[in-house]
C-alpha cells in the first residue's frame, strides 16, 4: 500500500494561513511573479517512514521559508494534471494541500518523461509571466529496484530554455536514489543556475534551509549546538538576541519526533509566558520551528531532551536596526574628511538609548586597514550630539580609488553586534601650487609681484575664475597695503590657471598670507588652503654695515729739549682709567639689550592632540629644565615633548600668533605637516595636521570644550 504524506497537516495545523486561490480553483490577493513549482516524481515516493519523513519535513520547510509565494504542484507522469498555483497565507491553502495529498496518493501509469514535464511548466509559467526569480524542484527518491524516469530525451533543449528564462531547476533526492540520476539531474541543476539537494538528517535539511535563506536575502543559520541525545542526556544551548530584534527563529533538526524544548528569556522566564514576547511552534517529522517576535534583547537559554539520535540546533533573525554610511560624495585627496553613519529603522534615523559603540574599519586601495571610532556625542568630527549621526574626521587620505568600509555596531552590555558594509571614493580635487617670486626686503608704495599661483588637478592644469582664489593676510599694522591676484593667459570665460599675485604694501612690517581657493566641484563646497608664507617689508635682520677703521694718527716730530733746561714731565693724580670705563659700559648695554630680548622672547603656547581628540601636550605647561628655559624660552624641541618621531622636530614660538616648525638635518625622522615633507622650516597655525612614526597629530592655539589630557591613542593599522 503506497505511503501518503499526510503528515503535512502537522504544518497546517499551526500555521495560519489567510488571502485568496488562484486559477479556476482561487485568486491571490497579492498574486507574485515569483512562482515555486515542485515537480514529484510520486512513482518513487513509496518508500519508508524515514523517506517519507523527509518529504513531510522538506514540505514544510519551504512552504514556512516561503511563506506568502505561489506554490504550483505537478506530477512528472501527468504534467497536464498540476495544482495551483496557490499562495501559502492563502485561505485555500489547506484545500490545494488535500488535493496535493491526492495526487501523491495516485499514478497515472504513464510514462514520467522529465523533458515533457519540464516543457509542460516552461509554457505554464509563461503563461503565468512569471518573474526571472521563479524556480523549480524536481523531487525523487529512483533507486536501482524501481523504474527510471526518462532523464534523457530532450532534456538539452529545455534546459537551455529554461536557462534563457531564468527559472533554475533545483534537484532533491532521498537517501538510496541512484548515483546515474544524482548525476544526471546535478548537472541539470548546474546548467540552468540551480542547486542539487541530497536530503538527510540534519545536514541535507540544514544546508536546503541555509540556502533558501540567503537566496531569499533572509540572512544565514548561525549554530547553536548538536548532540546525539540518548534518554539521559540533554542540549543546552544560548542564543544572544541584540536590541532591536523583531523575529528571532529557531530551527532544530532532529532524527527522533520525541523531543522537547524548553526557552527562557533573559529574565529566567519561558518563552511563551511572562514575557512581552509572542511565539509560534512549527512542527515537522524531522524539523522544529520556534518563531519569537519582539523578543527581549540579552541571552536566552535553550534546553532540548529527547529518547534519542541526533538534534542540531540553529538561528537566524531579523533586526529592525540597519547601519548606513552617509553619503558626502567624492572625498578629496589630501585633506582630512568626515566619515559619518547612522542607524535606521525602517528607512528613517533612530538614536539609540543604550549605551553602544560604532566602529569603522577602512581598508584603501592598497589594502591597508584602519580603525577609527565613531561617535555622536558632538566632538571630534560630529556636527550635533544625539542626533542619530556618528562621525569622526579622518586624516588626509594619499592613494585615489575606493576604499571599503566595514562598520559595526555593538552593545556594550550584550555579546551582539550588527555589521554593515559601504564604501567611498577618494578623488584628486583642485588644488593651487603657490611659487613665490620675492618676498623679502619690498619697498612701501612699490608694486611687486611676491608668487604665482598654478590650479591644478593632480598636476593637470585647470580654469578657475579669479573669484574663485583669495589671499588673506594677517599683519601688525592698520594698513598693510593691497593684494591682487590677476589671471595669466584666459583660456575660456574668463578662466584661466595660472594667476600672478602682486602686493603693495603701506608700511614696513612683518606680514603672513594664506592663500585659499573656494568654489562648487563635484556637486560640493570645496576649499583648499595652502601654508602660511611670510612677506617682509623690513630690512633683512642680522645684516650690519662695516665700521670703518679710523685714520692713522699723525706723526708728531719730538721738539728738542736745550740741554741746559731741566725736564718737567707731569704725573697723573690717581683715578679710573678711561678704556675700563669703556669696557664696563659696553658689557652692560650687552647684558642690558640680552636681558630685554629674553624677557620679551615669546612663551610656548599651543597645544598637540592625537587623531582621536585626546590632549597629547600642552606647550604652555611643558615642564622643562631651569636652564633650558632660560637659554630657549621660545623654542621648545622634539626631544622635550616625549613623542616618538618628533625627536629631531623644533618648535619656535615667534610671536603671540606665529609658531614655525622645523627640521634638523641631522634627524632621520620622516615628519609630514599638512601631507607636506618638513624640509627646512614651515610656519604652522590651528588645526595643522602633523605627521610622525605613523601617528597623526593636530596643532591648536586653544583647547577645545571638555578636553582632558590623556596618553595618545592613535589610529590602529591591522
Amino acid at each position: 500500500m503506497k505511503k501518503t504524506l499526510l503528515s503535512i497537516s502537522i504544518l497546517v495545523a499551526v500555521a495560519v494561513w489567510a488571502g485568496g486561490g488562484f486559477g479556476h480553483q482561487a485568486q491571490a490577493q497579492q498574486p507574485s511573479n515569483q512562482v515555486t513549482v515542485l515537480v514529484f516524481d510520486r512513482d518513487s515516493l513509496n518508500g519508508s517512514l524515514v523517506d517519507t519523513d523527509l518529504i513531510n519535513s522538506f514540505l514544510g520547510l519551504i512552504f514556512k521559508l516561503k511563506e506568502g509565494q505561489p506554490f504550483t504542484f505537478v506530477a512528472v507522469d501527468d504534467p497536464l494534471g498540476a495544482i495551483g498555483p496557490v499562495e501559502t497565507d492563502s485561505m485555500e491553502f489547506s484545500d490545494f494541500r488535500r488535493e496535493l495529498d491526492v495526487m501523491l496518493a495516485m499514478s497515472s501509469g504513464a510514462e514520467r518523461d522529465l523533458a515533457a514535464a519540464l516543457a509542460e511548466i516552461y509554457n505554464f509559467l509563461g503563461g503565468e509571466f512569471a518573474g526571472a526569480q521563479s524556480s523549480i524542484y524536481f523531487i525523487t527518491g529512483s533507486n536501482e529496484d524501481l523504474p527510471t524516469p526518462v532523464l534523457q530525451s530532450g532534456l538539452d533543449q529545455m534546459v537551455s530554455l529554461l536557462d534563457q528564462k531564468g527559472w533554475p531547476v533545483h534537484s532533491v533526492t532521498l537517501p538510496g536514489t541512484a548515483e546515474a540520476v544524482v548525476d544526471t539531474l546535478s548537472d541539470i541543476s548546474r546548467n540552468t543556475g540551480g542547486e542539487s539537494y541530497s536530503l538527510s538528517i540534519p545536514d541535507g535539511l540544514q544546508n536546503f534551509t541555509d540556502r533558501i535563506l540567503r537566496m531569499g536575502a533572509k540572512g544565514s543559520l548561525t549554530e547553536l549546538g548538536s548532540i546525539e541525545l540518548t534518554p539521559n542526556t540533554s542540549l543546552e544551548m544560548t542564543m544572544h538576541i541584540a536590541p532591536g530584534t523583531e523575529t528571532a527563529n529557531l530551527i532544530f533538526f532532529r532524527e527522533d519526533q520525541v523531543t522537547a524544548f524548553r526557552i527562557r528569556n533573559p529574565e529566567g522566564y519561558e518563552a511563551s509566558a511572562g514575557d512581552r514576547t509572542s511565539s509560534s511552534i512549527t512542527e515537522l517529522p524531522n524539523v522544529v520551528m520556534w518563531e519569537i517576535i519582539d523578543p527581549a534583547p540579552g541571552k536566552w537559554q535553550i534546553d532540548a531532551r529527547g529518547v534519542d539520535g541526533v538534534i542540531s540546533g540553529w538561528h537566524y533573525a531579523t533586526n529592525k536596526y540597519s547601519l548606513m554610511l552617509q553619503s558626502f560624495g567624492a572625498q578629496p585627496l589630501g585633506q582630512p574628511a568626515t566619515l559619518a553613519a547612522y542607524v535606521f529603522e525602517h528607512g528613517q534615523p533612530v538614536v539609540i538609548e543604550e549605551e553602544v559603540e560604532l566602529i569603522a574599519r577602512i581598508i584603501s586601495p592598497d589594502g591597508t586597514s584602519v580603525t577609527y571610532s565613531l561617535n555622536d556625542n558632538g566632538v571630534l568630527g560630529d556636527a550635533v550630539a544625539g542626533d542619530a549621526y556618528f562621525a569622526a574626521t579622518i586624516p588626509p587620505q594619499t592613494t585615489e580609488g575606493d576604499y571599503m568600509v566595514h562598520l559595526e555596531l555593538s552593545w556594550s552590555k550584550l555579546e551582539h553586534a550588527i555589521t554593515a558594509r559601504d564604501s567611498f571614493e577618494i578623488r584628486a580635487f583642485p588644488s593651487l601650487k603657490v611659487t613665490p617670486v620675492e618676498m623679502n626686503d619690498l619697498r612701501s608704495g612699490e608694486r611687486t609681484k611676491i608668487a604665482t599661483i598654478f590650479a591644478n588637478i593632480n598636476g593637470n592644469p585647470i580654469a578657475l575664475l579669479g573669484e574663485q582664489i583669495s589671499v588673506d593676510m594677517a599683519t601688525a599694522v592698520e594698513n598693510h597695503g593691497e593684494i591682487e591676484v590677476v589671471p595669466g593667459q584666459i583660456i575660456t570665460e574668463g578662466k584661466a590657471s595660472n594667476f600672478d599675485v602682486f602686493y603693495t604694501p603701506a608700511e614696513e612690517t612683518l606680514s603672513t598670507i594664506i592663500v585659499r581657493l573656494s568654489m562648487e566641484y563635484e556637486g560640493r563646497l570645496h576649499s583648499f588652503a595652502t601654508d602660511s608664507m611670510v612677506v617682509s617689508t623690513l630690512r633683512t635682520v642680522g645684516t650690519v654695515a662695516p665700521t670703518p677703521e679710523p685714520p692713522p694718527p699723525p706723526v708728531v716730530l719730538p721738539t728738542p729739549v736745550p740741554p741746559q733746561l731741566p725736564v718737567f714731565v707731569p704725573v697723573e693724580e690717581p683715578g679710573i682709567p678711561v678704556a675700563l670705563v669703556v669696557v664696563l659700559a659696553v658689557v652692560s648695554v650687552s647684558i642690558l639689550g640680552a636681558a630685554a630680548y629674553w624677557l620679551t622672547r615669546s612663551t610656548p603656547f599651543g597645544y598637540l592632540y592625537g587623531d582621536r581628540g585626546q590632549l597629547v601636550v600642552d606647550f604652555s605647561t611643558l615642564e622643562r629644565r631651569p636652564v633650558t628655559n632660560l637659554v630657549q624660552r621660545n623654542v621648545v624641541n622634539g626631544t622635550e615633548l616625549g613623542i616618538s618621531g618628533l625627536e629631531g622636530a623644533k618648535f619656535t614660538f615667534v610671536s603671540p600668533n606665529q609658531v614655525i616648525m622645523s627640521s634638523g638635518p641631522s634627524s632621520h625622522a620622516t615628519i609630514r605637516v599638512n601631507n607636506q615633507p618638513l624640509i627646512g622650516q614651515m610656519s604652522i597655525h590651528d588645526n595643522t595636521w602633523v605627521g610622525a612614526a605613523g601617528r597623526l597629530y593636530s596643532f591648536s592655539m586653544a583647547p577645545p570644550e571638555g578636553s582632558t589630557e590623556t596618553e595618545p591613542a592613535p589610529a590602529t593599522a591591522d
